[in-house]
């Protein structure tokens, strides 16, 4: 009965709607790596001369997700390690700071609470401690995050909540559900789709581990769960703020370019253009304005959406968003011709020419218009990024082929030294904008030096692309691996 069911939720069924000016499916549904190589739920619609160009850009990347799809089949069948009695205690000593938590929460109002029920959390909120409303929503006065921050100095429970509620879904889905996804060898062994968003990026289920943390000290401790198995180490390669450096490269806006070309710390250099000072004299709160503003710029963020995030009122957001524009100017312009094309084309495509439809555009609520804006935006930068890491592992996987086979002094079939690999070095994840390996220490520098050289030359761009190298027992301990 629930297969029936599947797929129906309001995202899905708005993708269905047929875009007057293309193919039906703005969501692709995601495809297994363990499906039928390049197996597709849509045609595409009926070729003309109009469309022979793109329709050559979709067989690229068609054909990239093929390849993709059987690294990632290699990936799935490897899993990865993780340690069972490090969450074990981490579990028992978090689940001590929660009951800390609430109890500190319980003798400031008074009483005890369900602190993970909204109904309740409402009469706490606005009718006991009166507490203004900052929004509603259809099930009453919202609760949620923004407006937690909203409300932060206004009393001191809500901090405290904010931490709660951190904590609590933290361990409820990490730490206390990451052991129910544990194979009998020790290692999670998750489900990787090759077209699991709409830009192309990967997704991940049966764990989702797209999703681990990294922010933050608490994240960082899930991530020691992901542990290398004895006699070897793990490798991590990251792109350098991979996003912005193509909208750089897109919007070729001097400002930016100048930045990346420089080597600055493109959050600092961004702050110093919006307050008017010199880079070293970025102080970190002007930082942290900077990064919001290049993110925001990204994703479409409006000042009232800056202003909750900033914890600024609403003028001062829009004098943020005007001082950014004013300093990098060509990035306004771009914004405004990726729309004007994708409002005229019906759809707006990656560097490597994935499209997206998006009839949203067209459509009479502002809200989902709005909604198709941002993804018009967010598409051709996220989108080419997921399209540059699939290059690359492509690349590293045929690579890594050829070092086996130096290493081993052997002859194999392919297959074989597929089988050797995961004896030597085996790719285990893929998080985003991340590569994650097992790896023998003796041939790591020269395994991590291939892994940069192939991500940093995936696409050529106007700016350079830097990957960041690292190895560690576990994903949440390690260190710069330098050359």
């Amino acid at each position: 009965m629930k297969s029936l069911f599947e797929g129906l939720e309001f995202k899905s069924l708005i993708s269905r709607i047929p875009s007057a000016r293309g193919p039906v499916g703005l969501y692709p549904r995601p495809m297994s790596s363990l499906d039928a190589a390049g197996t597709r739920r849509g045609a595409p619609a009926p070729a003309t001369p109009r469309d022979a160009a793109s329709l050559a850009t979709l067989n690229v990347t068609e054909e990239l997700d093929k390849q993709v799809t059987l690294i990632l089949q290699k990936m799935s069948t490897t899993g990865i390690i993780v340690d069972l009695q490090f969450l074990k205690g981490l579990s028992k000593d978090w689940s001590k700071k929660l009951q800390d938590i609430e109890q500190q929460i319980y003798s400031i109002i008074g009483h005890q609470v369900n602190l993970n029920s909204p109904k309740q959390l409402q009469v706490v909120l606005f009718d006991e401690l009166k507490l203004p409303v900052v929004r509603k929503t259809k099930t009453g006065r919202s609760t949620d995050e923004d407006t937690l921050r909203e409300l932060a100095p206004s009393h001191p429970m809500i901090p405290l909540l904010l931490q709660y509620r951190q904590l609590f879904k933290l361990v409820s889905t990490y730490v206390d559900a990451l052991p129910r996804f544990v194979g009998s060898d020790g290692r999670v062994h998750s489900t990787f789709n090759v077209e699991g968003a709409a830009t192309g990026r990967l997704s991940s289920q049966n764990p989702n581990l797209q999703n681990i943390p990294v922010k933050g000290e608490m994240g960082g401790e899930i991530r020691k769960a992901f542990v290398a198995p004895i006699g070897k180490i793990l490798l991590a390669a990251d792109y350098s703020q991979i996003e912005l450096r193509i909208l750089a490269h897109l919007a070729q806006d001097p400002g930016l370019i100048k930045a990346f070309n420089e080597g600055l710390d493109i959050h600092a250099a961004t702050a110093s253009k919006i307050f008017n000072v010199p880079v070293e004299k970025v102080t970190k709160e002007q930082r942290m304005v900077g990064k919001t503003m290049n993110f925001a710029t990204l994703y479409g963020q409006g000042a009232h959406a800056l202003a909750r995030q900033l914890g600024v009122d609403y003028a001062t957001a829009q004098k943020y968003i005007e001082e950014y524009f004013a300093q990098f100017p060509k990035v306004r312009v771009w914004k405004a011709e990726v729309l004007e094309n994708a409002k005229r084309n019906g759809y707006v495509e990656t560097l490597w020419g994935r499209k997206r439809y998006i009839p949203e555009l067209s459509a009479a609520n502002r809200q989902i218009q709005a909604f198709g804006e941002r993804a018009a935006i967010n598409h051709p930068v996220q989108g080419t990024a997921a399209d540059m890491i699939k290059k690359a592992m492509v690349e590293i996987d045929k690579s890594l082929l050829n070092i086996v086979d130096r290493i081993s002094g052997e002859k194999k079939t392919i297959n074989d030294k597929r089988l050797t690999i995961n004896g030597l070095y085996s790719m285990i994840l893929q998080v985003h904008d991340e590569l994650l390996f097992e790896c023998i220490p003796d041939n790591v520098g020269e395994v991590g030096k291939m892994v940069k050289d192939k991500m940093e030359n995936a696409l050529k761009l106007s700016v350079p692309v830097l990957v960041d190298l690292k190895v560690g027992p576990n994903w949440g301990e390690m260190k710069a691996l330098n050359h």
